[in-house]
């Protein structure tokens, strides 16, 4: 693999927390063929949707990925940082925007049995689920988000969901070879804090390659008890699937993000049941500090950034 020298991802810093190999591929664009298996997907390999694509599928600001230095005024040292936008259609930056979120929803999920603690009884750890649309629904999907959301979180209660957030996914994947179903497995480096795909495969015949087919369905990250779903999906059509208790909550759902479906103007996560929004408060998201020299401890600035605040002059800027 190709490394652009630019990026230089480090530990000290977790805006720079990027998928290396992501990146780099669109530095050096890949063929159809390369691009299988691949997140993320070239855009020619997506069927298209209107108003909706997948996260890094946008246009980067000529400062992305770009190398940017802060000097400290006190020893001369220099500190060399990534420059991020953090926007979801970015190439380059859309996996800090993914870790951004997932950061912020999973201090909202994690606070929900100390919210509600009679409520969820022993249900104690979250779980992560899926739901399905029938292929009769899949046009509710497209033209009536709101309708196709309402009914996913009616019938993931009726599953036995107290409460969680929805990601929504226009796209599945399948093999390339064989059209069975492709699974990933992620993990963290313990040395950089990194998150990264550690395998993608299919689960019929182990091949690596995939393709991207229309298919709506949610991911659900939250709190219950799942029964019901052979009647359910008797009554209704749609399939509801506990994929599994969740470790690493905010690892999951960065990876859920990291291939959802994104509209400009629409939330991406949302929230039902004993999480949601009208339920409780979110904890804050620590907010990041002011870049300390690590050779003397005193402050750095970023030579030619000059910083303004109060009101503008008459005019503008």
């Amino acid at each position: 693999m190709i490394q652009d020298p630019l990026i230089k991802p480090t530990r000290e810093n977790p805006d720079t927390w990027i998928w290396m190999e992501e990146l780099n591929r669109f530095y050096y664009p890949p063929t159809l063929t390369e691009s299988l298996g691949i997140l993320p997907t070239a855009k020619s390999t997506i069927p298209r949707i209107e108003d909706l694509s997948l996260p890094g599928q946008g246009e980067p600001y000529d400062t992305c990925g770009s190398e940017a230095f802060f000097i400290c005024l006190k020893c001369d040292h220099i500190e060399p940082v990534i420059m991020n936008c953090r926007r979801s259609s970015c190439p380059v930056c859309y996996t800090t925007w993914a870790w951004i979120s997932a950061r912020r929803a999973s201090l909202r999920i994690l606070k929900a049995p100390k919210v509600f603690p009679k409520e969820l009884r022993r249900i104690r750890k979250p779980i992560h689920g899926m739901i399905s649309l029938p292929l009769e629904y899949h046009d509710l999907f497209f033209n009536d988000y709101p309708k196709a959301r309402k009914i996913a979180y009616k019938l993931l209660k009726k599953a036995g969901f107290k409460g969680g957030l929805l990601i929504p996914h226009p796209w599945r994947q399948k093999c390339f070879k064989c059209g069975g179903e492709i699974i990933a497995s992620w993990t963290v480096s313990l040395e950089s804090k990194d998150f990264y795909i550690k395998d993608t495969y299919c689960v019929e015949c182990g091949s690596k390659e995939f393709i991207w087919e229309i298919s709506p369905h949610f991911h659900t990250v939250g709190y219950g008890w799942v029964e019901h779903t052979k009647e359910i999906e008797a009554d209704t059509g749609y399939v509801i699937k506990n994929i599994g208790i969740i470790d690493n909550v905010g690892g999951t759902i960065w990876y859920l993000l990291t291939h959802c479906g994104i509209q400009k103007g629409r939330q991406t996560i949302t929230y039902f049941g004993l999480c949601a929004y009208n339920k409780y408060k979110s904890p804050p998201l620590e907010k990041e500090g002011t870049v300390i020299c690590p050779k003397c401890g005193a402050f750095m600035i970023r030579p030619g950034f000059q910083s303004r605040s109060g009101k503008p002059p008459p005019g503008g800027f």
